[in-house]
Protein backbone atom coordinates (compact mmCIF):
# COMPACT_ATOMS: atom_id res chain seq x y z
CA UNK A 1 0.00 0.00 0.00
CA UNK A 2 1.39 3.40 -1.02
CA UNK A 3 2.49 5.79 1.71
CA UNK A 4 -0.01 8.66 2.19
CA UNK A 5 1.28 12.11 1.28
CA UNK A 6 -1.52 14.38 2.52
CA UNK A 7 -3.71 14.79 5.62
CA UNK A 8 -6.79 13.96 3.49
CA UNK A 9 -5.29 10.63 2.43
CA UNK A 10 -4.51 9.75 6.04
CA UNK A 11 -8.10 10.49 7.11
CA UNK A 12 -9.55 8.50 4.22
CA UNK A 13 -7.35 5.51 5.05
CA UNK A 14 -8.17 5.59 8.77
CA UNK A 15 -11.90 5.89 8.24
CA UNK A 16 -11.91 3.13 5.63
CA UNK A 17 -10.15 0.84 8.12
CA UNK A 18 -12.53 1.91 10.88
CA UNK A 19 -15.63 1.40 8.74
CA UNK A 20 -14.85 -2.08 7.50
CA UNK A 21 -12.64 -3.65 10.20
CA UNK A 22 -13.56 -2.19 13.58
CA UNK A 23 -16.24 -2.86 16.15
CA UNK A 24 -18.35 0.29 16.71
CA UNK A 25 -17.41 0.23 20.41
CA UNK A 26 -13.69 0.45 19.65
CA UNK A 27 -13.77 2.47 16.42
CA UNK A 28 -13.21 5.90 17.97
CA UNK A 29 -10.21 4.80 20.04
CA UNK A 30 -8.74 2.97 17.03
CA UNK A 31 -9.07 6.05 14.81
CA UNK A 32 -7.40 8.32 17.37
CA UNK A 33 -4.52 5.87 17.88
CA UNK A 34 -3.95 5.49 14.13
CA UNK A 35 -4.10 9.25 13.58
CA UNK A 36 -1.47 9.83 16.25
CA UNK A 37 0.76 7.16 14.69
CA UNK A 38 0.64 8.90 11.30
CA UNK A 39 1.20 12.26 13.02
CA UNK A 40 4.42 10.97 14.56
CA UNK A 41 5.67 9.68 11.19
CA UNK A 42 4.93 12.52 8.75
CA UNK A 43 5.78 16.22 8.86
CA UNK A 44 2.72 17.20 6.79
CA UNK A 45 0.56 16.08 9.74
CA UNK A 46 1.87 18.87 12.00
CA UNK A 47 -1.00 20.94 13.38
CA UNK A 48 -3.64 18.64 11.86
CA UNK A 49 -6.69 17.37 13.72
CA UNK A 50 -8.76 14.30 12.95
CA UNK A 51 -11.99 16.12 13.74
CA UNK A 52 -11.54 18.81 11.08
CA UNK A 53 -14.76 19.47 9.18
CA UNK A 54 -15.11 18.18 5.65
CA UNK A 55 -16.26 20.76 3.11
CA UNK A 56 -18.81 20.53 0.28
CA UNK A 57 -15.89 20.72 -2.17
CA UNK A 58 -14.41 17.60 -0.53
CA UNK A 59 -17.66 15.77 -1.25
CA UNK A 60 -18.05 16.98 -4.85
CA UNK A 61 -14.39 16.18 -5.61
CA UNK A 62 -14.80 12.60 -4.44
CA UNK A 63 -18.04 12.12 -6.39
CA UNK A 64 -16.20 13.15 -9.55
CA UNK A 65 -13.71 10.32 -8.91
CA UNK A 66 -16.31 7.54 -8.52
CA UNK A 67 -16.04 5.16 -11.50
CA UNK A 68 -19.21 4.43 -13.45
CA UNK A 69 -19.18 0.89 -12.12
CA UNK A 70 -19.76 2.40 -8.64
CA UNK A 71 -17.84 2.97 -5.41
CA UNK A 72 -16.59 -0.49 -4.54
CA UNK A 73 -16.01 -1.37 -0.90
CA UNK A 74 -13.02 -3.58 -1.66
CA UNK A 75 -11.14 -0.62 -3.11
CA UNK A 76 -9.73 2.38 -1.24
CA UNK A 77 -13.22 3.78 -0.96
CA UNK A 78 -12.92 7.51 -0.43
CA UNK A 79 -16.65 8.02 -0.99
CA UNK A 80 -17.75 5.68 1.82
CA UNK A 81 -15.03 7.03 4.09
CA UNK A 82 -16.03 10.68 3.79
CA UNK A 83 -19.70 9.88 4.39
CA UNK A 84 -18.86 7.65 7.34
CA UNK A 85 -16.97 10.43 9.10
CA UNK A 86 -20.16 12.32 9.89
CA UNK A 87 -18.17 15.53 10.31
CA UNK A 88 -20.00 17.80 7.86
CA UNK A 89 -21.83 20.97 8.68
CA UNK A 90 -25.13 21.28 6.81
CA UNK A 91 -24.27 21.45 3.11
CA UNK A 92 -26.27 24.25 1.44
CA UNK A 93 -28.04 23.13 -1.73
CA UNK A 94 -29.91 26.32 -2.54
CA UNK A 95 -33.48 27.57 -2.88
CA UNK A 96 -35.99 25.20 -4.45
CA UNK A 97 -38.34 27.08 -6.80
CA UNK A 98 -36.18 30.07 -5.93
CA UNK A 99 -37.81 30.54 -2.52
CA UNK A 100 -37.22 27.82 0.10
CA UNK A 101 -33.77 26.83 1.37
CA UNK A 102 -32.78 23.15 1.23
CA UNK A 103 -29.69 21.54 2.73
CA UNK A 104 -27.93 18.18 2.63
CA UNK A 105 -26.92 16.03 5.59
CA UNK A 106 -24.30 13.72 4.01
CA UNK A 107 -24.33 10.16 5.27
CA UNK A 108 -24.65 6.47 4.49
CA UNK A 109 -27.97 4.62 4.51
CA UNK A 110 -30.19 7.56 3.53
CA UNK A 111 -32.31 5.58 1.06
CA UNK A 112 -33.15 2.09 2.35
CA UNK A 113 -34.81 -0.50 0.17
CA UNK A 114 -38.58 -0.18 0.14
CA UNK A 115 -39.07 -3.81 1.17
CA UNK A 116 -36.89 -6.87 1.47
CA UNK A 117 -37.20 -9.34 -1.38
CA UNK A 118 -39.22 -12.47 -0.75
CA UNK A 119 -37.67 -14.89 -1.41
CA UNK A 120 -34.20 -13.42 -0.82
CA UNK A 121 -32.04 -13.76 -3.98
CA UNK A 122 -29.33 -16.43 -3.82
CA UNK A 123 -26.67 -13.86 -4.80
CA UNK A 124 -24.35 -11.60 -2.80
CA UNK A 125 -24.99 -7.87 -2.61
CA UNK A 126 -22.96 -5.90 -5.15
CA UNK A 127 -20.31 -3.83 -3.37
CA UNK A 128 -20.75 -0.73 -5.54
CA UNK A 129 -22.93 1.40 -3.21
CA UNK A 130 -25.35 1.85 -6.14
CA UNK A 131 -29.13 1.53 -6.11
CA UNK A 132 -31.86 1.48 -8.71
CA UNK A 133 -35.51 2.39 -8.81
CA UNK A 134 -38.88 1.41 -10.23
CA UNK A 135 -41.54 4.02 -10.87
CA UNK A 136 -44.51 3.44 -13.17
CA UNK A 137 -44.14 6.45 -15.44
CA UNK A 138 -40.65 7.60 -14.54
CA UNK A 139 -38.44 4.55 -15.11
CA UNK A 140 -40.24 1.59 -16.69
CA UNK A 141 -36.96 -0.12 -17.62
CA UNK A 142 -37.22 0.25 -21.35
CA UNK A 143 -33.45 0.41 -21.51
CA UNK A 144 -32.45 0.72 -25.16
CA UNK A 145 -36.10 1.45 -26.01
CA UNK A 146 -36.07 4.83 -24.31
CA UNK A 147 -37.77 7.63 -26.14
CA UNK A 148 -35.25 9.64 -28.11
CA UNK A 149 -36.11 13.30 -28.33
CA UNK A 150 -34.20 16.52 -27.93
CA UNK A 151 -30.55 16.31 -26.75
CA UNK A 152 -30.52 15.19 -23.15
CA UNK A 153 -34.09 13.84 -23.16
CA UNK A 154 -32.82 10.31 -22.54
CA UNK A 155 -31.38 11.60 -19.28
CA UNK A 156 -34.86 12.18 -17.84
CA UNK A 157 -35.13 8.66 -16.42
CA UNK A 158 -33.21 7.91 -13.25
CA UNK A 159 -31.97 4.32 -13.35
CA UNK A 160 -28.65 3.71 -11.56
CA UNK A 161 -27.43 6.07 -8.87
CA UNK A 162 -25.44 6.58 -5.69
CA UNK A 163 -26.91 8.14 -2.54
CA UNK A 164 -25.32 11.17 -0.82
CA UNK A 165 -27.57 11.72 2.21
CA UNK A 166 -30.78 13.31 3.51
CA UNK A 167 -32.37 16.53 2.19
CA UNK A 168 -33.57 18.94 4.89
CA UNK A 169 -35.46 22.23 4.81
CA UNK A 170 -35.25 25.26 7.11
CA UNK A 171 -32.14 26.98 8.42
CA UNK A 172 -29.01 25.98 10.31
CA UNK A 173 -30.68 26.40 13.71
CA UNK A 174 -33.94 24.62 12.97
CA UNK A 175 -34.46 22.22 10.10
CA UNK A 176 -36.31 18.99 9.34
CA UNK A 177 -35.95 16.21 6.79
CA UNK A 178 -38.19 16.39 3.73
CA UNK A 179 -38.08 12.60 3.46
CA UNK A 180 -35.95 12.77 0.30
CA UNK A 181 -32.44 11.54 -0.35
CA UNK A 182 -30.10 13.39 -2.68
CA UNK A 183 -28.71 11.01 -5.29
CA UNK A 184 -26.31 11.25 -8.25
CA UNK A 185 -26.95 9.55 -11.59
CA UNK A 186 -23.96 7.31 -12.42
CA UNK A 187 -25.01 6.16 -15.89
CA UNK A 188 -22.43 6.91 -18.60
CA UNK A 189 -22.98 10.12 -20.53
CA UNK A 190 -25.30 11.66 -17.95
CA UNK A 191 -22.83 14.09 -16.36
CA UNK A 192 -23.59 12.93 -12.79
CA UNK A 193 -26.89 14.73 -12.63
CA UNK A 194 -28.49 15.32 -9.22
CA UNK A 195 -31.92 13.95 -8.32
CA UNK A 196 -34.04 13.54 -5.20
CA UNK A 197 -35.90 10.33 -4.31
CA UNK A 198 -38.56 10.06 -1.61
CA UNK A 199 -37.83 7.28 0.88
CA UNK A 200 -40.45 4.96 2.38
CA UNK A 201 -39.23 5.95 5.85
CA UNK A 202 -36.66 8.21 7.49
CA UNK A 203 -35.54 9.23 11.02
CA UNK A 204 -37.71 11.89 12.64
CA UNK A 205 -34.76 13.37 14.58
CA UNK A 206 -36.57 13.26 17.89
CA UNK A 207 -39.68 15.11 16.73
CA UNK A 208 -42.88 13.88 18.42
CA UNK A 209 -45.03 11.58 16.30
CA UNK A 210 -48.60 10.45 16.78
CA UNK A 211 -47.59 6.78 17.06
CA UNK A 212 -44.48 7.33 19.20
CA UNK A 213 -42.18 5.90 16.52
CA UNK A 214 -38.70 7.24 15.79
CA UNK A 215 -39.31 7.07 12.03
CA UNK A 216 -41.55 9.00 9.66
CA UNK A 217 -43.33 6.97 6.98
CA UNK A 218 -44.56 8.00 3.55
CA UNK A 219 -48.05 6.69 2.76
CA UNK A 220 -48.50 4.28 -0.11
CA UNK A 221 -51.28 6.48 -1.48
CA UNK A 222 -52.16 10.14 -0.91
CA UNK A 223 -54.88 12.45 -2.15
CA UNK A 224 -54.19 14.78 -5.04
CA UNK A 225 -53.09 18.27 -3.95
CA UNK A 226 -52.53 17.05 -0.39
CA UNK A 227 -49.94 19.67 0.55
CA UNK A 228 -49.53 18.30 4.09
CA UNK A 229 -48.56 14.77 3.01
CA UNK A 230 -45.05 13.55 3.75
CA UNK A 231 -42.69 14.21 0.86
CA UNK A 232 -44.23 17.50 -0.32
CA UNK A 233 -41.50 20.05 -0.92
CA UNK A 234 -41.96 23.56 0.50
CA UNK A 235 -43.90 25.73 -1.92
CA UNK A 236 -45.46 22.69 -3.63
CA UNK A 237 -48.89 21.03 -3.44
CA UNK A 238 -48.07 17.42 -4.33
CA UNK A 239 -45.30 15.13 -3.17
CA UNK A 240 -42.30 14.42 -5.35
CA UNK A 241 -41.39 10.70 -5.41
CA UNK A 242 -38.62 11.23 -7.98
CA UNK A 243 -37.33 14.53 -9.34
CA UNK A 244 -34.34 15.86 -11.24
CA UNK A 245 -32.66 19.04 -10.00
CA UNK A 246 -32.25 21.72 -12.66
CA UNK A 247 -30.95 25.25 -12.31
CA UNK A 248 -33.28 28.20 -12.78
CA UNK A 249 -30.32 29.84 -14.50
CA UNK A 250 -30.65 28.74 -18.13
CA UNK A 251 -26.92 29.25 -18.68
CA UNK A 252 -26.21 26.22 -16.46
CA UNK A 253 -26.78 23.30 -18.81
CA UNK A 254 -24.90 20.45 -17.18
CA UNK A 255 -24.69 18.90 -13.70
CA UNK A 256 -25.50 21.29 -10.86
CA UNK A 257 -23.26 19.62 -8.25
CA UNK A 258 -20.61 22.33 -8.38
CA UNK A 259 -23.27 25.07 -8.27
CA UNK A 260 -24.97 24.04 -5.02
CA UNK A 261 -24.76 26.81 -2.42
CA UNK A 262 -26.72 29.43 -0.52
CA UNK A 263 -27.35 31.56 -3.61
CA UNK A 264 -28.20 28.72 -5.99
CA UNK A 265 -31.81 28.59 -7.24
CA UNK A 266 -33.29 25.48 -8.79
CA UNK A 267 -36.44 23.63 -9.72
CA UNK A 268 -37.38 19.96 -9.38
CA UNK A 269 -38.36 18.39 -12.70
CA UNK A 270 -40.96 15.68 -12.25
CA UNK A 271 -41.33 13.51 -15.32
CA UNK A 272 -44.38 11.36 -15.86
CA UNK A 273 -47.26 10.09 -17.96
CA UNK A 274 -45.31 8.64 -20.87
CA UNK A 275 -47.78 5.80 -20.48
CA UNK A 276 -51.55 5.97 -20.74
CA UNK A 277 -53.35 7.26 -17.66
CA UNK A 278 -56.73 8.36 -16.38
CA UNK A 279 -57.38 11.30 -14.10
CA UNK A 280 -57.41 10.22 -10.49
CA UNK A 281 -58.14 11.75 -7.06
CA UNK A 282 -54.86 10.26 -5.86
CA UNK A 283 -51.48 11.98 -5.87
CA UNK A 284 -48.18 10.52 -7.16
CA UNK A 285 -47.34 7.02 -5.95
CA UNK A 286 -44.09 6.05 -4.25
CA UNK A 287 -41.01 4.82 -6.08
CA UNK A 288 -39.62 1.37 -5.24
CA UNK A 289 -35.92 1.46 -4.33
CA UNK A 290 -33.85 -1.67 -5.01
CA UNK A 291 -30.32 -2.83 -4.31
CA UNK A 292 -28.05 -4.51 -6.84
CA UNK A 293 -26.84 -8.09 -6.47
CA UNK A 294 -23.78 -9.53 -8.20
CA UNK A 295 -24.09 -12.37 -10.70
CA UNK A 296 -20.39 -13.22 -11.01
CA UNK A 297 -21.01 -15.82 -13.74
CA UNK A 298 -22.39 -13.28 -16.20
CA UNK A 299 -20.39 -10.28 -14.88
CA UNK A 300 -23.63 -8.40 -14.41
CA UNK A 301 -25.42 -6.83 -11.51
CA UNK A 302 -29.08 -7.67 -11.12
CA UNK A 303 -31.93 -6.32 -9.02
CA UNK A 304 -35.25 -7.85 -8.04
CA UNK A 305 -38.80 -6.72 -7.32
CA UNK A 306 -40.20 -7.11 -3.82
CA UNK A 307 -41.86 -10.32 -5.07
CA UNK A 308 -38.42 -11.72 -5.87
CA UNK A 309 -38.71 -11.43 -9.67
CA UNK A 310 -35.76 -10.19 -11.71
CA UNK A 311 -36.23 -6.54 -12.62
CA UNK A 312 -33.23 -5.40 -14.65
CA UNK A 313 -29.48 -6.02 -15.11
CA UNK A 314 -26.43 -3.77 -15.38
CA UNK A 315 -23.58 -5.00 -17.56
CA UNK A 316 -20.29 -4.23 -15.80
CA UNK A 317 -18.34 -4.57 -19.06
CA UNK A 318 -20.48 -2.46 -21.40
CA UNK A 319 -21.81 -0.16 -18.63
CA UNK A 320 -25.31 -0.50 -20.07
CA UNK A 321 -28.70 -1.45 -18.74
CA UNK A 322 -30.11 -3.68 -21.49
CA UNK A 323 -33.76 -4.29 -22.36
CA UNK A 324 -35.68 -6.00 -19.61
CA UNK A 325 -38.93 -7.93 -19.69
CA UNK A 326 -40.34 -5.60 -17.02
CA UNK A 327 -41.07 -3.25 -19.93
CA UNK A 328 -43.56 -5.83 -21.25
CA UNK A 329 -45.46 -5.99 -17.96
CA UNK A 330 -48.33 -3.74 -17.02
CA UNK A 331 -48.25 -0.93 -14.49
CA UNK A 332 -52.04 -0.85 -14.67
CA UNK A 333 -53.60 0.64 -11.52
CA UNK A 334 -50.40 2.18 -10.12
CA UNK A 335 -50.34 5.90 -9.36
CA UNK A 336 -48.30 7.95 -11.79
CA UNK A 337 -47.56 11.65 -11.74
CA UNK A 338 -50.78 12.82 -13.35
CA UNK A 339 -53.15 9.96 -12.62
CA UNK A 340 -53.65 6.20 -12.51
CA UNK A 341 -51.69 4.21 -15.11
CA UNK A 342 -54.03 2.37 -17.46
CA UNK A 343 -51.82 0.88 -20.20
CA UNK A 344 -52.06 -2.81 -20.91
CA UNK A 345 -48.38 -3.78 -20.88
CA UNK A 346 -45.85 -3.54 -23.70
CA UNK A 347 -46.51 -0.99 -26.42
CA UNK A 348 -44.40 -0.01 -29.39
CA UNK A 349 -42.08 2.96 -29.48
CA UNK A 350 -44.46 4.75 -31.86
CA UNK A 351 -47.35 4.16 -29.47
CA UNK A 352 -45.27 5.45 -26.56
CA UNK A 353 -44.49 8.65 -28.44
CA UNK A 354 -48.16 9.16 -29.25
CA UNK A 355 -49.17 8.58 -25.62
CA UNK A 356 -46.49 11.01 -24.46
CA UNK A 357 -47.80 13.69 -26.81
CA UNK A 358 -51.40 13.12 -25.71
CA UNK A 359 -50.43 13.15 -22.04
CA UNK A 360 -48.46 16.38 -22.45
CA UNK A 361 -51.42 18.05 -24.18
CA UNK A 362 -53.85 16.95 -21.46
CA UNK A 363 -51.41 18.05 -18.76
CA UNK A 364 -51.17 21.53 -20.30
CA UNK A 365 -54.95 21.77 -20.51
CA UNK A 366 -55.31 20.62 -16.92
CA UNK A 367 -52.65 23.02 -15.70
CA UNK A 368 -54.34 25.98 -17.36
CA UNK A 369 -57.66 25.19 -15.66
CA UNK A 370 -56.61 23.85 -12.25
CA UNK A 371 -52.98 24.93 -11.73
CA UNK A 372 -52.25 21.87 -9.51
CA UNK A 373 -48.47 22.46 -9.55
CA UNK A 374 -46.32 25.52 -8.92
CA UNK A 375 -45.23 27.42 -12.00
CA UNK A 376 -41.62 26.45 -11.39
CA UNK A 377 -42.51 22.76 -11.85
CA UNK A 378 -41.67 21.41 -15.32
CA UNK A 379 -43.56 18.44 -16.63
CA UNK A 380 -43.48 16.34 -19.78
Amino acid sequence: MATPTTWEEVCERIYAQTLFHQNPDTAEAFAETEFQRYKNQHAFMNGKNITAKATPKDLWDIIDKIPQTGARQEENNQFCAILARGNFDLVPLGRVYGTHMLWLIPGNGALPEAELNDPEPDLPYASTQCETISYPDGYPSEGELQLKGAPGEDEEKLRRFIVLGWVVQGDEKRCRKTGHALVVDLEPGRDRNSWIVLAYHWPNDGEPSWDGECENYASETVELNSSYAEGVLPGDRNRTPVGKIKSLDNSIKRSVLRHFGRDFQFTIVRRGSTRGYIRSPRGPGLAHVMSWYLDSKTKKEVCFTKEGREYVRFNLETLKIPYCKRATESFNGEDGLHGTICDGGYITLQQRQLLAQQAAQEARMGASSQQPYPKADVRS
